[in-house]
Formats: structure tokens, sequence, C-alpha cells
């Protein structure tokens, strides 16, 4: 990438932040929901779709992942 292209998106993303894919589907996601969601259904927010951080998984632990995978042939 030229230098020049890369202080036009800099000087860009100071205007216009961009990166936040999550929180854009969340937010699209909890105004879905709430707007079909059935009267006795509680009003989500964009948070509660948000995907959560979890603690790298162990070797052993995926290996016991992929042997629960069944071999087709």
């Amino acid at each position: 990438m030229p230098v020049d292209l890369l202080y036009e998106w800099l000087a860009f993303y100071q205007l216009e932040p961009f990166g936040d894919e999550w929180m854009r589907t969340a937010v699209q996601m909890s105004q879905f929901y709430n707007a079909h969601r059935g009267k006795s259904q509680p009003v989500r927010k964009p948070a509660d779709f948000m995907p959560v951080e979890q603690r790298p998984q162990t070797p052993k632990e995926i290996h016991e992942m992929l042997m629960r995978i069944p071999v087709v042939g």
C-alpha cells in the first residue's frame, strides 16, 4: 500500500471510525429480535448478541473435540 493511501485511510478513520462490525451486527440483531418478539419474550439489548470471549482451549481439549468428529470413508 502506498504511504499516500495509508495516510488517506488514517484521515478517513479519524472522521468515520470503522472496524466495530460486531457492535453493528449486534444492534441489527437486537432490533430484528425486538421487532419480532412475542409479548411474553424479554427485550434484548445489543450486548445480548455480542460474542463472548472464551479462554483458549488446551491441546487436550482440542484433541478430544476433534476425536468426536465422525470420519467418513
